[in-house]
């Protein structure tokens, strides 16, 4: 049993870690790009109404 697990993990190391890495880093930076996209929506867009409440109550 030992032998068999060290096995695998020997063929595992050597050959999978870059690939899992790699696939693992682009999802990861796609994910961090789309969450500043969404954070920079959320902070712009309320501003943006919270603007036009503040001219309306200072307009009346």
């Amino acid at each position: 049993m030992t032998w068999i697990h060290q096995r695998g993990r020997g063929f595992e190391q050597p050959g999978n870690e870059p690939n899992r890495t790699r696939l693992v880093g682009t999802p990861a930076v796609l994910l961090v790009l789309a969450l500043a996209v969404v954070a920079i929506h959320v902070s712009v867009i309320p501003l943006s109404y919270f603007e036009k409440t503040v001219h309306e109550i200072l307009c009346k």
